[in-house]
């Protein structure tokens, strides 16, 4: 006779969202904390804010209701293509939730049944991270009105190098405007929770991490773990069989354009030469346009400029709709949103 399954219990923990602008090291860190035992921190995937308003007032979870919710998460792109998900988990924790239980609860079950390239001992916290969030924090705290973050920083001149890399379809000062508002509305809620959030610039991750890790995890409220540093030696070891278990060749295909494009250097060791690749990557057009609009907010970041005017520049035009265009964007209803949302390399999107 096989050896029964033991029902595993629902889960019920603290919860992190990492904020930052796309391609300031927020992947970076949300594999580094992965690695550690204690922690759920999986690849991200939009699925808190993207069914929000179909599941978010909620009051009665029947049967039905809670198939439907785990039927439509794991179609939710980017848990479909990058996810590996323990099902039969999932469905018995959401189960023995009650009726009258929350749309938050149920998705912490969601992030408890999700399966790491890393070892796990007792899990103490989970860490969800993804770009959109720096705009969307209302709707994180209308289902986790108790949330913490981590507000990851780097260089503006960086990370839109770091943009301009992977595409040509922007221009630096388009960029540094993105990377404005992106942090304006971080510090603006930041102010308002000063004691919820814990700053981390991706400059001193990269040249002090084991001090800058043991401030994040002390936050945490977990222990420092040496793994935390070694996360690519697991990523290294385990990537190819991770890509072996792809259920589909397309999503084969995804994978790998996602680990050798985007998060190429996620299975090498820290490497404190991205600081300053800029220099030479940017135009001195692209470096004066970028200084131009973000180099007075970046002060208080400690970025060093060469153009001191005193003064932050209004958020362009183009800025605004950006932000406003992803704000409304997730207040519409699914059906509508799912007509644009399907591109087949949403995973590669480099701004979120």
């Amino acid at each position: 006779m096989s050896e029964q399954r033991q029902i595993v219990e629902p889960v019920d923990l603290p919860i992190v969202f990492i904020l930052g602008k796309g391609r300031s090291g927020t992947t970076l860190l949300q594999t580094m904390l992965d690695a550690h035992p204690n922690t759920i921190a999986p690849i991200e995937s939009r699925f808190v804010v993207h069914f929000k308003n179909r599941y978010g007032q909620v009051t009665k979870w029947t049967s039905d209701r809670k198939s439907a919710f785990i039927q439509d998460v794991l179609e939710e792109q980017k848990i479909k293509f990058f996810w590996e998900i323990d099902v039969q988990a999932l469905m018995e924790r959401i189960n023995q939730l009650p009726e009258d239980t929350s749309y938050a609860n149920l998705c912490e079950q969601v992030f408890g049944s999700a399966i790491s390239f890393f070892p796990k001992e007792t899990p103490k916290i989970i860490i969800d991270k993804n770009p959109i969030y720096a705009m969307l924090t209302p709707h994180i705290l209308d289902v986790f009105p108790n949330a913490r973050f981590i507000h990851m920083v780097r260089d503006y001149r960086a990370s839109s190098s770091s943009v301009l890399r992977l595409s040509n379809k922007m221009q630096a000062r388009q960029l540094g405007f993105r990377w404005l508002v992106s942090n304006q509305e971080i510090e603006k809620l930041k102010a308002k929770l000063p004691e919820r959030f814990q700053t981390l610039r991706y400059e001193d991750l990269l040249q002090q991490p084991e001090i800058e890790l043991k401030k994040l995890t002390s936050f945490l409220g977990i222990d420092y773990h040496l793994d935390m540093l070694k996360f690519h030696e697991n990523i290294q070891a385990h990537f190819g069989e991770y890509l072996e278990r792809s259920p589909s060749a397309e999503i084969k295909k995804l994978r790998e354009l996602g680990s050798t494009t985007v998060h190429k250097n996620l299975s090498k060791p820290l490497d404190p030469s991205f600081i300053d690749k800029w220099k030479t990557t940017l135009s001195d057009k692209e470096i004066e346009d970028l200084e131009l609009v973000c180099g007075e907010f970046g002060k208080r970041y400690q970025y060093e400029t060469k153009i001191d005017n005193g003064t932050i520049p209004s958020l362009s035009f183009g800025a605004k709709i950006h932000r406003d265009k992803l704000r409304l964007y997730y207040r519409l209803p699914i059906r509508l949103r799912e007509l644009k949302s399907k591109p087949n390399l949403a995973y590669l999107e480099t701004n979120g």
